[in-house]
C-alpha cells in the first residue's frame, strides 16, 4: 500500500493500483475502529449493536475479509 502511494506521488501509479491501495487503507481504518470498540467495557454487547446500527444506516464497519466470511 505505501509503495503504491509513493508511486502516486511520483506520478507512476495506475488507477487500479490506487483503488487497491485505498481499499487496503479503508480496511486498516475499519480495523482500528473495531479495535477501539474491543477495549471498551461491554464489547460483546456494543459491537453487535454498532454493527446493526451501521447496517441500518448503510455504513460498513467490518473489514472486507470479515464481510466475505459473514456472507
Amino acid at each position: 500500500m505505501t509503495a503504491t502511494y509513493e508511486k502516486y506521488l511520483r506520478g507512476t501509479a495506475t488507477r487500479a493500483e490506487m483503488e487497491q491501495a485505498n481499499d487496503v487503507l479503508r480496511d486498516y481504518l475499519k480495523i482500528a475502529g473495531i479495535g477501539t470498540l474491543l477495549i471498551l467495557p461491554g464489547a460483546p454487547i456494543t459491537i453487535p449493536l454498532v454493527a446493526k446500527l451501521g447496517k441500518a444506516v448503510g455504513v460498513d464497519i467490518f473489514p472486507s475479509s470479515v464481510e466475505e466470511e459473514m456472507t
